[in-house]
């Protein structure tokens, strides 16, 4: 009787055990990846913007649509015939590419081209 009863706690101390070694586990898991996007940000940045570049594929976020519209926006005033003006949907996909590409010969937006797409000033 004493060895199934102790057969028994030692199942429970395992499951214990291997639910405590995963939730550690995890944890680390957390902890490094928290790290390694901290170090990522540049020395002396009070702040971590992560809408920034923007390039195919943005617009997932609300931050990043309202961008992606300001500049779909500033690419349809600058879009001149026979080309067809951007749907003003928030996305950063094909067509925006294509027309930033086409008018700036660029396919990224950095914070500082952005600063000027809202001044409505030209691109470098």
């Amino acid at each position: 009787m004493k060895i199934k009863t102790l057969y028994k706690n030692k199942k429970v101390f395992y499951s214990f055990t291997a639910i405590a070694v995963l939730a550690v586990s995890f944890g680390v898991y957390r902890f490094i990846k928290n790290r390694k996007r901290l170090a990522s940000m540049s020395e002396g940045a009070l702040y971590y913007n992560s809408i920034f570049p923007l390039k195919y594929g943005s617009g997932i976020n609300t931050k990043e649509m309202e961008a992606v519209k300001v500049l779909q926006n500033y690419l349809n005033d600058k879009t001149m015939p026979p080309y067809v003006y951007l749907e003003v949907d928030g996305k950063f996909g094909i067509k925006t590419e294509t027309a930033l590409q086409r008018i700036f010969n660029k396919s990224i937006i950095t914070e500082s081209d952005y600063e000027l797409v809202k001044q409505n000033k030209p691109l470098n």
